[in-house]
This record gives structure tokens, C-alpha cells and sequence, in this order.
């Protein structure tokens, strides 16, 4: 478990949002997919003071599994009930948190535990 594995589920969730996308015919909606990157920003930095016992947490298979169905299961639903904002803003959510992954990775961002 790591930085793969979250980058893997991560991908796995942007796969099913764009065929979510395509599918549902939705338009992209620029401050939806803004919302969307800056609440995972806000969410990684909520989280960064408590980055062991999330550590703790995410370490479990069956957190990462549910988190995955449930992703997946906000995607679908949003995407029959209102697609536009919903698919903009989890692609926006999703593609933010892949790049800071990706920046992390390559050492031009401190983790997110080091933030504070």
C-alpha cells in the first residue's frame, strides 16, 4: 500500500468518471471541476494533522474496497441525477488528486503529513 495503490484506485475512479461522462452525454463545467480540485486540496490538508491514524485506516483492504464501491456508486448516481457538475467536479477532484500525488512522487511537493 502506498502511493501506487492510491494512484491505482484513483485511476480505476477518473476511468469510471469519464465513461460516466461520455455515457451521459454531460458538458464540462469549468467552476464545478475548479470546486472539485480545490476540495480535494482542502480535504488532503484537513486530513494532514491526522495523517497516522489515516494511515492507520487506509492500510485496511476493506476501507480502500468500500471507499472504491462507494466512489463508484456517487459516480453512477450522479451521473443519472445531475451529470454536468457532479462528473466535472469529481474529474476536477480526481485529476487534482493524481497530479499532487504525481508532484509528490517526483519531490516537488513535501507529502501532505509534512504540510504543517
Amino acid at each position: 500500500m502506498g502511493r501506487r495503490t492510491d494512484g491505482l484506485l484513483a485511476a480505476v475512479v477518473l476511468l469510471v468518471l469519464s465513461s460516466a461522462f461520455v455515457a451521459s452525454d454531460a458538458q464540462v463545467s469549468i467552476p464545478a471541476f475548479v470546486a472539485g480540485c480545490l476540495v480535494v486540496l482542502v480535504l488532503e490538508a484537513a486530513m494532514a494533522p491526522h495523517a497516522d491514524t489515516v494511515r492507520r485506516w487506509w492500510a485496511r483492504p476493506a476501507v480502500r474496497l468500500v471507499s472504491l464501491a462507494v466512489a463508484i456508486v456517487l459516480v453512477i448516481g450522479g451521473a443519472l441525477v445531475s451529470p454536468t457538475p457532479f462528473l466535472s467536479a469529481g474529474i476536477g477532484a480526481t485529476a487534482a488528486y493524481l497530479l499532487l500525488l504525481g508532484l509528490i512522487a517526483a519531490g516537488v511537493v513535501q507529502p501532505v503529513a509534512e504540510w504543517f
